[in-house]
């Protein structure tokens, strides 16, 4: 989905959530990465409160969480940019 909309942006909004989209893209594959690294010690029994998998944890969900932000205030540019008729977001080309 993340590809899809990373595509999306580049040809209806003009790239303005380009760098937005490839963070999440990027805060996804680090989340799958926590959740991989958490199965393999659980199964493996060598899980530990604190351990490198609740660091994986904590930097995945800082970037999701940096991500709605950067939506956020990219969201309002386009708003203020389709308000003043800087581009036309109606068109979709």
């Amino acid at each position: 989905m993340t590809v899809l909309a990373y595509f999306f942006s580049i040809s209806t909004l003009g790239g303005k959530l380009k760098k937005d989209i490839l963070l999440l893209f990027v805060a996804l594959i680090t989340q799958y990465l926590a959740d991989a690294v958490y199965l393999s010690n659980t199964m493996n029994e060598t899980w530990r409160p604190g351990g490198f998998d609740d660091l994986l944890y904590l930097v995945s969900y800082a970037m999701m969480g940096l991500t709605l932000i950067t939506v956020g205030r990219s969201a309002e540019e386009i708003r203020k940019y389709a308000n003043g008729s800087a581009i036309d977001l109606t068109k979709a080309t």
